[in-house]
């Protein structure tokens, strides 16, 4: 990685541990098999990871073509991987297929969500780098392409198409929950349809809401990564609990083109309806609709995420469990609960 950080930012945040575990583990992003059409030119390298070793393996070579015996040798396998620099190219592979059926279509949207996962990603690290002279131009201009890519993507995924075919559910290059924030903006921006809700400020919000995570300390991020918040001493934990905060300040810091009420949305993703949330515990009548939405969407995420060692959880089942209890914690409001019955069961 090539980047500046302050001294203090060394120890006292994330940062590295964010773009280490992007660069090195995180290098390589996955597709399904079923993306690839038997004898038509790659755009981009395809990689295969070895479980035991934890490698990424070169499969095949830009410019190769595979043949329908080896993709159906591949589908035990299930998912491949391709570099995340060649994010453009793997979605340009899938858009020359010119393909209009329902696969052709899970294909387009699969490629939306890679490209968007990726571009978010080297957002992130730019906000890492102090520097950077160059940052707030490169800031803005990705911010836009991301304002772009979730229109597109939730375009080609509509109402009538299962969000599960589109998100990703493994986990490589694991931080914490940043590098989620994709997949917990596609189910948002899905289910926002249904509600009747702006779709691309939840889906901005929900992208951004999480920056402050690059600020927390490391023994934080970890204690996110085991689900261990309530292990946290109690000023590592009222550190954690300002991270909202902190991300508004560094949408503000770095002029991104985010609007008030985007900015309002990712302010009170963790409040919670009950006043125990946080940073500001407001009552359940100043919580956004569409913050409490993402929060919901982030639960979902989490307990539908693909471990190694670990079996798949049917994302359906995932679903039917959270809806049904939506009103047993005090977390979310009567009207919110009210809007996420207008979502269909997948």
């Amino acid at each position: 990685a090539d980047m500046v950080l302050l001294d203090n930012e060394v120890d006292e945040t994330s940062k590295i541990e964010f773009v280490v575990s992007q660069t090195v583990r995180a290098r390589y992003m996955p597709f399904k098999v079923s993306d690839l059409v038997p004898e038509t030119p790659l755009f981009f390298d395809i990689y295969h990871l070895l479980p035991q070793r934890q490698k990424f393996l070169k499969f095949a070579l830009s410019g190769d073509t595979v043949s329908a015996e080896k993709i159906q040798k591949l589908n035990q396998v299930g998912e491949l991987y391709v570099a995340r620099a060649d994010a453009t190219q793997f979605d340009e592979y899938i858009k020359s297929l010119n393909d209009h059926s329902v696969l052709g279509q899970q294909r387009r949207c699969r490629s939306q969500f890679l490209l968007l996962s990726a571009k978010f990603l080297d957002l992130l690290v730019l906000l890492s780098d102090q520097g950077s002279s160059n940052s707030y131009g490169e800031g803005q201009s990705l911010t836009a392409y991301l304002r772009t890519l979730v229109g597109d993507l939730l375009s080609c995924m509509g109402t009538g198409l299962r969000v599960s075919e589109t998100v990703n559910t493994s986990v490589i290059g694991q931080f914490g929950s940043l590098e989620r924030s994709p997949a917990i903006a596609a189910y948002a921006g899905v289910f926002a349809l249904h509600m009747e809700l702006d779709t691309t400020d939840v889906m901005l919000a929900a992208l951004m809401s999480d920056l402050g995570l690059l600020f927390v300390p490391p023994s934080v991020t970890k204690s996110l990564r085991d689900e261990n918040l309530s292990g946290l001493k109690k000023d590592l934990l009222d550190e954690y609990r300002r991270y909202p905060l902190v991300s508004l300040d560094t949408v503000l810091n770095r002029k991104l083109m985010v609007e008030e009420r985007v900015r309002k949305i990712m302010l009170a993703k963790h409040e919670r309806a009950d006043g125990t949330g946080f940073p500001h515990q407001v009552s359940s009548i100043r919580i956004p609709i569409e913050a409490q939405l993402i929060q919901l969407c982030e639960q979902l995420d989490r307990k539908s995420l693909l471990r190694l060692g670990q079996a798949r959880v049917p994302f359906a089942d995932v679903k039917r469990e959270l809806f049904s209890r939506l009103n047993q914690d005090g977390r979310f409001s009567p009207a919110f609960v009210s809007k996420v019955m207008q979502i269909p069961a997948e």
